[in-house]
Protein backbone atom coordinates (compact mmCIF):
# COMPACT_ATOMS: atom_id res chain seq x y z
CA UNK A 1 0.00 0.00 0.00
CA UNK A 2 1.32 3.43 -0.85
CA UNK A 3 1.85 6.27 1.53
CA UNK A 4 -1.19 8.60 1.88
CA UNK A 5 0.91 11.59 0.80
CA UNK A 6 1.39 9.93 -2.59
CA UNK A 7 -2.37 9.91 -3.00
CA UNK A 8 -2.49 13.55 -1.92
CA UNK A 9 0.11 14.35 -4.58
CA UNK A 10 -1.87 12.49 -7.22
CA UNK A 11 -5.03 14.36 -6.25
CA UNK A 12 -3.22 17.71 -6.38
CA UNK A 13 -1.73 16.82 -9.76
CA UNK A 14 -5.16 15.88 -11.08
CA UNK A 15 -6.55 19.23 -9.93
CA UNK A 16 -3.77 21.08 -11.74
CA UNK A 17 -4.22 18.96 -14.88
CA UNK A 18 -7.94 19.77 -14.86
CA UNK A 19 -7.14 23.47 -14.55
CA UNK A 20 -4.68 23.29 -17.43
CA UNK A 21 -7.31 21.60 -19.59
CA UNK A 22 -9.86 24.30 -18.76
CA UNK A 23 -7.29 27.00 -19.47
CA UNK A 24 -6.57 25.49 -22.90
CA UNK A 25 -10.30 25.22 -23.59
CA UNK A 26 -10.70 28.89 -22.68
CA UNK A 27 -7.91 29.87 -25.05
CA UNK A 28 -9.47 27.86 -27.87
CA UNK A 29 -12.88 29.40 -27.20
CA UNK A 30 -11.26 32.84 -27.28
CA UNK A 31 -9.59 32.10 -30.61
CA UNK A 32 -12.89 30.86 -32.05
CA UNK A 33 -14.80 33.90 -30.75
CA UNK A 34 -12.23 36.25 -32.26
CA UNK A 35 -12.34 34.45 -35.63
CA UNK A 36 -16.13 34.55 -35.65
CA UNK A 37 -16.08 38.26 -34.82
CA UNK A 38 -13.69 38.99 -37.67
CA UNK A 39 -15.83 36.93 -40.03
CA UNK A 40 -19.02 38.73 -38.98
CA UNK A 41 -17.37 42.10 -39.53
CA UNK A 42 -16.14 41.01 -42.96
CA UNK A 43 -19.63 39.83 -43.91
CA UNK A 44 -21.07 43.16 -42.80
CA UNK A 45 -18.41 45.01 -44.80
CA UNK A 46 -19.26 43.02 -47.93
CA UNK A 47 -22.97 43.66 -47.43
CA UNK A 48 -22.22 47.35 -46.90
CA UNK A 49 -20.40 47.47 -50.23
CA UNK A 50 -23.31 45.72 -51.95
CA UNK A 51 -25.75 48.23 -50.47
CA UNK A 52 -23.58 51.15 -51.58
CA UNK A 53 -23.21 49.69 -55.07
CA UNK A 54 -26.99 49.33 -55.36
CA UNK A 55 -27.38 52.90 -54.08
CA UNK A 56 -25.02 54.21 -56.76
CA UNK A 57 -27.01 52.37 -59.41
CA UNK A 58 -30.23 53.83 -58.05
CA UNK A 59 -28.75 57.34 -58.07
CA UNK A 60 -27.65 56.79 -61.66
CA UNK A 61 -31.19 55.76 -62.58
CA UNK A 62 -32.53 58.84 -60.81
CA UNK A 63 -30.16 61.10 -62.75
CA UNK A 64 -31.13 59.38 -65.99
CA UNK A 65 -34.83 59.82 -65.23
CA UNK A 66 -34.32 63.52 -64.55
CA UNK A 67 -32.24 63.83 -67.70
CA UNK A 68 -35.04 62.28 -69.78
CA UNK A 69 -37.37 64.94 -68.47
CA UNK A 70 -34.97 67.68 -69.46
CA UNK A 71 -33.81 68.59 -65.95
CA UNK A 72 -30.15 69.53 -66.04
CA UNK A 73 -27.67 68.30 -63.49
CA UNK A 74 -26.60 71.83 -62.61
CA UNK A 75 -30.02 73.00 -61.44
CA UNK A 76 -30.32 73.67 -57.71
CA UNK A 77 -33.40 71.49 -57.27
CA UNK A 78 -31.70 68.59 -59.04
CA UNK A 79 -28.63 68.88 -56.83
CA UNK A 80 -30.83 69.01 -53.71
CA UNK A 81 -32.80 65.94 -54.77
CA UNK A 82 -29.66 63.97 -55.62
CA UNK A 83 -27.94 64.98 -52.37
CA UNK A 84 -30.94 64.04 -50.24
CA UNK A 85 -31.42 60.78 -52.12
CA UNK A 86 -27.75 59.91 -51.70
CA UNK A 87 -27.99 60.49 -47.97
CA UNK A 88 -31.14 58.40 -47.69
CA UNK A 89 -29.67 55.62 -49.80
CA UNK A 90 -26.47 55.48 -47.74
CA UNK A 91 -28.29 55.08 -44.43
CA UNK A 92 -28.77 51.28 -44.74
CA UNK A 93 -25.07 50.94 -45.57
CA UNK A 94 -24.14 52.89 -42.46
CA UNK A 95 -26.43 50.71 -40.35
CA UNK A 96 -24.87 47.53 -41.76
CA UNK A 97 -21.38 48.90 -41.20
CA UNK A 98 -22.30 49.70 -37.59
CA UNK A 99 -23.68 46.17 -37.12
CA UNK A 100 -20.33 44.79 -38.26
CA UNK A 101 -18.45 46.93 -35.78
CA UNK A 102 -20.77 45.85 -32.97
CA UNK A 103 -20.34 42.19 -33.94
CA UNK A 104 -16.57 42.62 -33.79
CA UNK A 105 -16.70 44.27 -30.35
CA UNK A 106 -19.10 41.60 -29.07
CA UNK A 107 -16.81 38.83 -30.33
CA UNK A 108 -13.76 40.45 -28.77
CA UNK A 109 -15.61 40.69 -25.45
CA UNK A 110 -16.56 37.01 -25.68
CA UNK A 111 -12.95 36.14 -26.44
CA UNK A 112 -11.73 38.06 -23.39
CA UNK A 113 -14.37 36.39 -21.21
CA UNK A 114 -13.45 32.90 -22.44
CA UNK A 115 -9.75 33.52 -21.92
CA UNK A 116 -10.40 34.92 -18.46
CA UNK A 117 -12.61 31.96 -17.52
CA UNK A 118 -9.86 29.56 -18.54
CA UNK A 119 -7.25 31.47 -16.58
CA UNK A 120 -9.54 31.61 -13.54
CA UNK A 121 -10.10 27.85 -13.72
CA UNK A 122 -6.35 27.29 -13.82
CA UNK A 123 -5.82 29.58 -10.83
CA UNK A 124 -8.58 27.78 -8.89
CA UNK A 125 -6.92 24.46 -9.68
CA UNK A 126 -3.58 25.69 -8.32
CA UNK A 127 -5.23 26.97 -5.16
CA UNK A 128 -7.18 23.73 -4.80
CA UNK A 129 -4.01 21.69 -5.24
CA UNK A 130 -2.21 23.82 -2.65
CA UNK A 131 -5.11 23.32 -0.26
CA UNK A 132 -5.07 19.57 -0.86
CA UNK A 133 -1.34 19.37 -0.18
CA UNK A 134 -1.67 21.52 2.94
CA UNK A 135 -4.48 19.33 4.25
CA UNK A 136 -2.45 16.22 3.46
CA UNK A 137 0.57 17.54 5.33
CA UNK A 138 -1.62 18.48 8.28
CA UNK A 139 -3.34 15.11 8.31
CA UNK A 140 -0.47 12.75 7.41
CA UNK A 141 2.50 14.84 8.49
Amino acid sequence: MCHPMVLVGIQAGAQIAGGIAQQKAGKQAAIQARREAIYQQQVAAAETENIRYASKRELGSLRAAFGKRGVTLDSASMIDVIAESAGNLDYPALVKEHEGIIARYRGEAQARAARSAGQNAFTRSLLGAASTVTQGITKYG
